[in-house]
């Protein structure tokens, strides 16, 4: 009876959208993309780190190149100023964000569900 409380409790303690999200190939995801019916994104978490601009388009730049032959992704904005792309993966979208006046990159994740 103990372990079934247990993992009751357990079941309760995670959230409804972590067992429910879903996940796609990249072929799939290369498909909704490409039509425009992009997947249902939950939650978001962010990551902020301070760098400068130019480093910051650069590593976004590596990170969209290393995955460009399996996952789709966007350049949303391309100025002097803000650098934003969007990036689909297995099992959630990212959205990369460098500011010039921040000196920062914004990392949000969402899970889709």
């Amino acid at each position: 009876m103990v372990k079934k409380v247990l993992i009751l409790v357990v079941l309760i303690s995670i959230p409804l959208s972590e067992i429910a999200a879903k996940s796609y190939t990249p072929s799939q995801l290369r498909s909704m993309v490409n039509s425009g019916d992009y997947p249902d994104q939950g939650g978001v978490s962010t990551e902020t780190q301070s760098i400068s601009f130019s480093a910051c388009v650069t590593k976004v730049k590596g990170v969209l190149s290393s995955v460009s032959g399996q996952y789709p992704y966007k350049i949303i904005v391309n100025t002097n100023v803000l650098y934003t792309s969007k990036l689909w993966t297995n099992d959630a979208a990212m959205t990369l964000s460098c500011s010039s006046l921040d000196r920062k990159l914004v990392i949000t994740t969402a899970k889709y569900k």
